[in-house]
């Protein structure tokens, strides 16, 4: 009983040591650096709205069109067929069923809708709402999108008979961000 007690210590003492190294180099790599941490705005849905949203805006000063819309669109598999070049891109855009994070609409009556959750909850029938909104503005098409740091389910009650597609930070923004790394290399 005793030599397997110990066994058992040795081996979480390995597992420790392995888990020490691997963070250690992870620092060495700036891995864990975090500027939204630095900038204390880690936990602030405005702020990372309004990064993802300039970079999705054709018009911003990035001076990449819509490369990076597409690029985005293309990641998360969106099927809504969106103008990209002649497309708006708004923050916090209210409406009368709420207000919603990121807002891309083009001349055609298509839109993209992303709820962007960090550490929020959902609020009363939500996402519910949005599709109201979108159901009578948008009447060519739109897509609703929930982006989670990493890719859950809205909650019962905000998604209850919407469609949506989940999305995250961790996949999606993260490999979408690489994307526009490489393209805005090469040209």
């Amino acid at each position: 009983m005793e030599n397997n007690i110990q066994k058992l210590l040795n081996d979480v003492n390995v597992i420790l040591q392995q888990e020490k190294v691997k963070k250690e180099e992870s620092l060495k790599r700036g891995e864990r650096f975090n500027m939204f941490a630095t900038l204390g705005v880690a936990h602030y849905e405005v702020t990372h709205s309004a990064i993802i949203a300039s970079f999705l805006d054709p018009k911003e000063s990035h001076g990449q069109g819509d490369k990076f819309l597409k690029l985005f669109l293309s990641i998360i598999g969106d099927e809504t067929e969106l103008d990209t070049a002649n497309s708006n891109v708004y923050t916090e855009s209210s409406n009368e069923d709420g207000r919603i994070d990121i807002l891309i609409e083009d001349n055609n009556k298509k839109a993209i809708i992303i709820e962007n959750k960090i550490y929020a909850g959902d609020q009363n029938e939500q996402l519910k709402r949005y599709a109201h909104f979108a159901c009578n503005k948008y009447k060519n098409g739109y897509s609703i999108y929930y982006l989670t740091l990493d890719g859950v389910d809205a909650s019962e009650q905000s998604a209850k008979d919407t469609k949506y597609k989940r999305i995250s930070y961790a996949q999606d923004i993260l490999n979408w961000l690489e994307q526009c790394i490489k393209e805005s290399a090469t040209t």
